[in-house]
């Protein structure tokens, strides 16, 4: 059984006391004459409920005009929400009371919702509010963007985004009828589905979260080939515990791959330089210039544990790369690493915040302890260590 569908669409204003121009709109591979767009939606998609909103001096009256072709009753209630639509002073009562009349001559549930006209932030989140009220967790939604006030559609469509993250909606559609692109010869006006530019949001969201923790295995979901989805989730997997050799290997060997299913795609074509640019580690020719790069990275995202991790293994690889020694042997970057404690002030200082941070080992040091305690001096230490130590 499938959740309920909502159609939400937008009612304008038309100077006055005007309608719409009635238009032959295409919808795939249907044509539907309507007025109004998204009354022609509602036959093609056959939603649960239409959900209509606009403001107190949108074209309500035009609305009820075009219902009125019926003996169904509510004449008072008809005529008063006309006339407060031509003095721009619609109240919701006006438009509860008519609702039944809308809901029974269109043959679908019909909500008839006033909104600000979204002159103040405040405004335009109420209006995102209202609808939000409307719809049920985990619903389908459809929006339609033809009418209404100009910024509206701007409204609607971030709300699509805020009904996708904080109900879990699922957008069926965002359509928009394009009177103004009305073929002169057939008199067909054409629909724009606007649906997939919901997965510019999805590709931000997803450049955020690498950003913010460096997961670059969210774009596995986004990213069509198969193959380049499955490398991501392991190389972002094994990056994450320390595996950067494992995760060089992935990403080396799907390089060119990567590129490609990037450009086979507009979406992801759109967002392939930024990702691209964030995946430079790997390209890096040694071993400890990886790992000191995956430290710089971990400390902008504020990661601190990866970071003073990977920082003390890259000063340890880069010695024994200096001296030509095989940089898998454990016993010696043992020795390495004992022997640099010793004799450097800045290597001791990173291993002991590394243990503090990777093992909740408690520090000697009052000063080291004091660091743990506040981020941005232990930032700005690991910062200073790093330019000692890498550069």
């Amino acid at each position: 059984m499938q959740p309920p569908h909502t159609l939400v669409s937008f009612l304008g204003k038309v100077v006055n006391g005007g309608n719409y121009r009635t238009a032959t709109y295409q919808i795939e591979q249907q044509q539907y004459t309507q007025s109004f767009f998204g009354l022609a939606l509602a036959q093609h998609i056959k939603p649960s409920n239409l959900l209509i909103i606009g403001t107190s001096g949108s074209m309500w009256d035009a609305l009820i005009e075009h219902t009125a072709d019926s003996d169904i009753g509510y004449e008072s209630e008809r005529l008063a929400l006309m006339q407060a639509a031509e003095q721009n002073n619609v109240s919701q009562t006006q438009l509860d009371a008519i609702e039944p009349f809308v809901s029974a001559k269109l043959g679908v549930d019909v909500q008839l919702e006033l909104i600000p006209y979204g002159l103040t932030i405040e405004e335009q989140l109420h209006t995102v509010s209202i609808l939000a009220s409307h719809i049920q967790k985990g619903q389908l939604v459809t929006l339609d963007l033809t009418h209404g006030l100009r910024h509206l559609p701007m409204l609607g469509f971030m709300s699509a985004i805020y009904l996708q993250k904080a109900k879990a909606v699922t957008i069926k559609g965002i359509y928009s009828g394009a009177l103004d692109m009305t073929d002169p010869n057939t008199k067909i006006t054409p629909v724009l589905n606007l649906t997939g530019l919901l997965n510019i949001n999805n590709w931000s969201n997803a450049l955020s979260i690498y950003d913010y923790n460096g997961d670059y295995g969210i774009f596995a979901s986004l990213i069509e080939q198969p193959q380049i989805s499955k490398a991501l989730k392991i190389a972002s997997f094994a990056q994450r515990t320390s595996q950067s050799e494992q995760a060089r290997q992935q990403l080396s060997s799907n390089d060119a791959l990567l590129k490609d299913s990037l450009q086979q795609n507009p979406m992801s074509a759109l967002f392939a330089e930024a990702l691209l640019e964030r995946l430079t580690w790997y390209k890096k020719p040694t071993r400890g210039e990886r790992e000191a790069q995956l430290a710089w990275q971990y400390l902008e995202t504020n990661d601190f544990a990866r970071s003073a991790i990977y920082a003390f293994e890259a000063y340890i690889t880069r010695q024994l790369e200096k001296d030509r020694q095989d940089i898998h042997n454990y016993d010696l970057r043992k020795q390495v690493s004992d022997q640099q404690a010793k004799e450097s002030n800045d290597i001791r200082m990173l291993r002991s915040i590394r243990n503090g941070l990777a093992h909740g080992v408690r520090p000697n040091s009052k000063s080291i302890q004091q660091l743990m305690n506040d981020e941005n001096k232990l930032k700005s230490t690991l910062f200073q260590l790093y330019k000692t130590l890498f550069e």
